[in-house]
């Protein structure tokens, strides 16, 4: 059974391994940002946030699946693409 392996394997140094090398690969990735806030960071994250929906217009939607197409890329990367760069 799938579930009795995983159990296992997580029981095991494979998953030590596994999380070691994660902890390496991601060690240099940086920091919070240093960006000015409107009031400062609580010392503990609470991961409550906001939704802000927003429909993009038909035509901007079409000239991005269109550029999309042309750079051989979905429609997700560009978008993904715009929001890390807005971040």
């Amino acid at each position: 059974d799938y579930a009795i392996w995983q159990r296992q394997l997580f029981t095991t140094d494979y998953l030590k391994a596994d999380l070691d090398y994660w902890l390496s690969a991601l060690d240099e990735l940086p920091g919070v940002h240093r960006f000015p806030t409107d009031r400062p960071r609580p010392s503990v994250q609470s991961h409550c946030g906001a939704v802000i929906t927003s429909v993009v217009k038909v035509d901007i939607t079409h000239r991005l699946q269109q550029y999309a197409r042309t750079a051989n890329v979905t429609l997700f990367m560009i978008l993904h693409s715009a929001l890390t760069v807005v971040l």
